[in-house]
């Protein structure tokens, strides 16, 4: 937040803050901050979720992947997102 100027705004992905108290204090800090807080709901639909794999595909959109683990590996793969030390996405794998 100290890279909003005053009158700025922070939006808010549902889900990127966490839930409930954790937004509300965002909210709390950016108010007290005379930022302005807005908040919205992504719902993808398989046409978005293809277009996104469509770009990924040509190479058009990147996505920058630490470390892919197994599905039964999902403890571990939260633990390291916890950290907030992560320099790309953790991807969790599921064998078909």
């Amino acid at each position: 937040m100290d890279t909003l100027k005053p009158g700025g705004l922070l939006i808010d992905v549902t889900g990127t803050t966490g839930a409930g108290i954790e937004r509300d204090l965002a909210r709390g800090q950016a108010a007290a901050r005379g930022i302005r807080f807005a908040e919205f709901y992504v719902n993808p639909s398989r046409t978005d979720l293809e277009d996104v794999n469509a770009l990924i595909e040509s190479g058009r959109l990147q996505v920058d992947i630490q470390e892919v683990l197994p599905l039964e590996e999902a403890a571990k793969a939260h633990a390291i997102s916890g950290t907030g030390r992560t320099q790309g996405k953790i991807v969790l794998g599921v064998s078909s």
